[in-house]
């Protein structure tokens, strides 16, 4: 496995007072440690998941472990295998919220058995794809709307979390191909349109599985 001295860590985070955050998967793993960081920051985090138990269960030992902190922390419904839980998780949401400063894509699969969503597409695909494409596009306006009337530059972000199967990426794709625009044109596509609606220089890194961008 690949090793890298850290060069962020908890100390780091600032102050997060005002700010509203949303982490899918928060319930184990990098995801929860990452929901409660940003409570214990004091922000306002939302950690959605299918399970309600799962969360709450969650939500439980990270306001033990604050010891005597309060930590603003919150159950939202959805289901990444389902795209109608997909866009009801954000509409509800905006009935909830009226501003989302953190969107951290962060739940996932991999390697599970072969096996068809409801949408018919492959349950990996979907729950790593898909869905959050849909999730982050529907959250769209609220993030634009948060951006937009925001005193200090930089505060809305939104987080896709990889693994290090990026580490295992071919070096021996041409990406300067021709051929390539066949196969890589509609992924092109997509990271332009989004960027089209960048509030920042920059805002989105983009590169090969495995190079320096992509681990950035």
């Amino acid at each position: 496995m690949h090793s890298k001295e850290p060069e962020f860590s908890e100390n780091d985070i600032p102050d997060l007072s005002g700010y509203v955050a949303i982490v899918t998967g928060g319930n184990s793993g990098i995801g929860y440690e990452t929901a409660n960081q940003l409570a214990l920051h004091n922000a306002r985090v939302y950690i959605a998941s299918r399970s309600k138990d799962r969360v709450n269960q969650a939500i439980g030992q990270m306001s033990q472990a604050a010891m005597g902190k309060t930590l603003d922390l919150h159950f939202l419904q959805i289901d990444l295998q389902d795209l109608k839980s997909v866009k009801a998780a954000a509409e509800h949401f905006m009935t909830l919220e009226t501003r989302l400063d953190i969107l951290i894509n962060n739940a996932g699969v991999m390697t599970v058995p072969f096996k068809l969503t409801a949408d018919r597409l492959e349950t990996q695909w979907q729950v790593n794809y898909v869905s959050p494409h849909v999730f982050t596009s529907s959250l769209m306006p609220l993030l634009l709307s948060t951006a937009s009337t925001l005193d200090t530059k930089d505060r809305v972000r939104v987080v896709h979390v990889s693994s290090d199967a990026a580490f295992f990426g071919p070096d021996t794709v041409q990406w300067n191909d021709v051929n390539m625009t066949s196969t890589k044109g509609v992924m092109e596509l997509w990271h332009r349109q989004i960027e089209s609606a960048r509030t920042r220089p920059d805002p989105y890194r983009k590169g090969r599985p495995g190079g320096d961008e992509a681990r950035a």
